[in-house]
């Protein structure tokens, strides 16, 4: 019996950027839109002055096996060991990856030397002997204040997608985002700190497109894949080239063909593609995603929509992920889950 199964979520750019999550089954289609807005406006000084004295600061210092923002790179070599690969980030600097054993996954990023951005899903985060994973929702606002409702660079506002699963501090150093889970009681799934310099150069949302930031993208949403099916138990997928291959394709094919959807415009579906590539397949599933501004976003927006999360979450044996730069959503993002026959 072969099986099929296609996710999709986007996020749509107009005068505001809005955020909508589909899902598409082979029996039929549901709809959870779960809506967002950002907003790029300039303001006065007068104004600029105002919303410092708003901003919170959280004294209290976040570590992760004793590497914190501002450590330097030999202290993290000394406490982790090399990582097991270096990838670009969207700020320029590069995310050494932590993926040797999936349980305690760990992005850490490097700039000139410095500790400048940490991301993990394990339970090892500590704020003053507190973890952080697994706390409720509710429970957050007593270690960080009030959730940002923007980011301030230059004169401009940068309004935040804070969704239902995304609250973003600040703690007078750097920028603090806390992804929830939805489908397990709102608590604490991930975190991930950018230094406040790195985070407030970054003007836009997206970094500059390249190559090598597609390629970083592709893997880390492959490790975020294995990462969250170590926490469940579960196996991690197999990296699969060809079906990357299909996948980068049907990104590109999105762009440049100004469309979001399963079903390119000559008619052919997830199963399609994979069959002209000649990969035989039992069971095959597709996620794609649309305007997320990074890895770690699209990744958490999946798991936090019921359709693609049971993708990451199924039994399928083999993972190809796709992304491609450009077109009327900035980027397209395309995984690709099958078990060979």
């Amino acid at each position: 019996m072969e099986i099929f199964i296609y996710r999709v979520i986007k996020m749509r750019r107009c005068k505001l950027l809005l955020i909508a999550i589909l899902c598409f089954v082979l029996y039929g289609l549901f709809t959870d839109p779960s809506k967002s807005v950002n907003i790029i406006k300039g303001i006065t000084m007068q104004q600029m002055n105002t919303l410092q004295e708003q901003e919170h600061i959280l004294d209290n210092k976040l570590d992760l096996l004793s590497i914190a923002i501002g450590d330097t790179e030999e202290k993290v070599i000394e406490v982790l060991g090399e990582p097991n690969r270096k990838d670009m980030s969207k700020y320029g600097f590069q995310w050494y990856i932590y993926n040797e054993d999936y349980v305690k996954y760990l992005q850490v990023g490097i700039k000139k030397g410095m500790v400048v951005g940490l991301y993990t899903n394990s339970s090892a985060w500590q704020l003053e002997n507190t973890f952080i994973i697994g706390l409720t929702q509710d429970k957050t606002p007593e270690l960080f204040g009030t959730p940002l409702e923007y980011i301030k660079k230059g004169n401009t506002l940068y309004y935040l997608n804070n969704t239902e699963y995304i609250d973003t501090y600040f703690s007078g150093t750097y920028y603090i985002t806390i992804f929830y889970d939805i489908y397990n009681e709102n608590k604490v799934t991930a975190i991930k700190l950018i230094e406040k310099n790195i985070e407030e150069n970054l003007l836009g949302f997206y970094g500059e497109a390249s190559e090598v930031l597609g390629k970083s993208f592709e893997r880390q949403i492959y490790d975020l894949a294995n990462a969250v099916r170590a926490r469940e138990g579960k196996p991690p997928f197999q990296w699969d080239d060809r079906a990357s291959l299909v996948a980068r394709g049907h990104s590109e094919d999105m762009k440049k063909h100004h469309f979001f959807n399963h079903e390119n415009l000559q008619g052919e579906g997830p199963s399609q593609r994979m069959e002209k590539e000649g990969i035989p397949w039992r069971k095959t599933g597709e996620n794609i995603a649309a305007g997320q501004t990074s890895a770690i976003f699209a990744h958490e927006a999946w798991m936090n929509s019921s359709g693609h999360r049971e993708n990451i979450l199924d039994d399928f044996a083999r993972l190809g992920v796709g992304v491609h730069f450009g077109g009327d959503y900035e980027i397209y993002y395309t995984q690709k889950f099958y078990t060979p026959r």
